[in-house]
């Protein structure tokens, strides 16, 4: 949606296929049962999300402070650190990296590096872990990227007072052509066009944008077809794992940001955009690990639902309860 906007401010006639039958991919906002807007998919926006900040106020979209800081989490459970040495741990391991310029190496070898408290270690890999969505161990560590990062400066992290939805609809709603459930199947380049496949229909275009998931791309029909190194990158890439809990709550919760000290997963109630928390914990489990400790797969919320009434703020507790 976002380059087909751009492409169409700039004068261009475009298309959109959409595979399924709303806009917005990886975003999706849902109301609960006790009326309350909660995020299912992306829903923080950073403070240095400059190009979605422009796109916002360009559609005429505001976004409302959390109230909550999306990466300063409150330790909790058995193996809980106070929050200042999870700080500690974390300013000491960006001093200690800065100078590294391993390469080849993964952010939890790294971390096992750092000189410091074991039990924050614990805490800030869970953290982490969470983040990425994978076994740290599996996780690149990149010198330019990563280093001088880990430690949490406060900041302000907004979400959209109307839902994240509404940056893929209202972005929708300026393009004349966004066809539903149409999934493509082929991209065919003949002399300098392309014709795109999906279903019945057959679009001869100037040229095309592929924006899938990565795990769909190798399902297109290319013509000609992807380098077999392309192909086998795109399979073999590996991929995170995470799940998400959205738990309408009775009563007046307070705010929290908490990070589970022993599993990857961590739960916040944050503001909605009257400035008061929203009746709604949220959830995000990042790896293998917490999927199978929550029971994820199996659609039963219960076991996850006992952890977050577990590590809650005693007011969450009697709201989840």
């Amino acid at each position: 949606l976002a380059a087909a906007l751009d492409l169409h401010d700039h004068g261009l006639s475009v298309v959109v296929l959409e595979a399924r039958d709303r806009v917005g991919g990886r975003v999706l906002s849902v109301e609960l049962e006790n009326g309350e807007l909660a995020e299912l998919g992306a829903e923080w926006i950073m403070p240095e999300d400059e190009v979605l900040q422009a796109t916002i106020d360009r559609l005429g979209l505001s976004a409302s402070e959390a109230g909550v800081d999306y990466l300063r989490r409150e330790p909790r459970g058995r193996a809980a650190v106070p929050m200042a040495e999870l700080d500690a741990f974390l300013e000491a391991a960006d001093a200690h990296l800065a100078s590294s310029n391993a390469t080849g190496s993964s952010m939890g070898s790294m971390l096992d590096a750092v000189p410091g408290d074991e039990r924050a270690r614990v805490v800030a890999k869970a953290r982490l872990q969470g983040t990425f969505a994978s076994e740290l161990d599996h996780v690149a560590w990149r010198p330019g990227w990563h280093a001088g990062r880990l430690a949490a400066e406060p900041a302000v992290y907004r979400r959209m007072a109307r839902g994240n939805q509404s940056i893929a609809d209202a972005a929708a709603r300026l393009l004349p052509d966004v066809r539903l459930g149409r999934r493509a199947t082929s991209v065919i380049e003949r002399r300098g066009r392309v014709e795109i496949g999906a279903g019945d229909d057959r679009i001869d275009a100037d040229a095309v944008v592929v924006a899938v998931p990565v795990r769909l791309v190798t399902e297109l029909a290319f013509d000609p077809p992807l380098p077999s190194e392309q192909r086998e990158a795109f399979e073999g890439l590996p991929m995170g794992m995470a799940s998400k809990l959205a738990l309408p709550l009775g009563g007046e919760p307070e705010r929290c940001a908490i990070q589970c000290a022993d599993l990857p997963f961590w739960f916040w109630v944050a503001d909605g955009d009257d400035g008061r928390p929203r009746r709604v914990v949220t959830s995000f489990a990042g790896s293998e690990l917490p999927q199978e400790a929550l029971a994820t797969a199996s659609g039963d919320p219960r076991v996850w639902v006992r952890r977050i009434v577990e590590l809650a703020p005693s007011s969450g507790r009697t709201a989840a309860q």
